[in-house]
């Protein structure tokens, strides 16, 4: 593996962990043979030990194209296709102005909490 672990998550049947690492990459590993099956690399990084912005939805598989769906920046999700090992698209879900700040006031970003697909 490339870098340190900063998070595992397991399976529902137990029979791979999923391992994010602080180089940017995820790593499916299958619990049963030891061995790593899937790198997922090249994801935008959200920046999830910012206390303003945590990390606070799993990894979600969006059910029409299987795309594994993540994080990004604040009000923002990321769209993964893990057959192709590509990064498919980036959807704002609450439009921010990162550039414009009024009266030296505090910009305060809304994130996404919760992702969801209904069949």
């Amino acid at each position: 593996m490339g870098g340190s672990i900063d998070f595992i998550t397991i399976s529902p049947n137990n029979r791979f962990y999923c391992v994010d690492l602080d180089d940017n990459s995820i790593c499916l590993v299958n619990s049963i043979t030891q061995t790593i099956e899937q790198v997922i690399q090249d994801r935008q990084y959200a920046q999830v030990h910012h206390p303003s912005n945590p990390l606070t939805n799993d990894l979600v598989i969006e059910t029409r194209n299987h795309h594994v769906v993540m994080n990004e920046v604040p009000g923002s999700l990321q769209f993964y296709n893990v057959n192709a090992g590509s990064h498919v698209m980036d959807l704002e879900v609450v439009p921010i102005n990162s550039v414009v700040r009024a009266a030296e006031k505090e910009i305060v970003n809304t994130h996404v909490m919760y992702v969801a697909f209904f069949v």
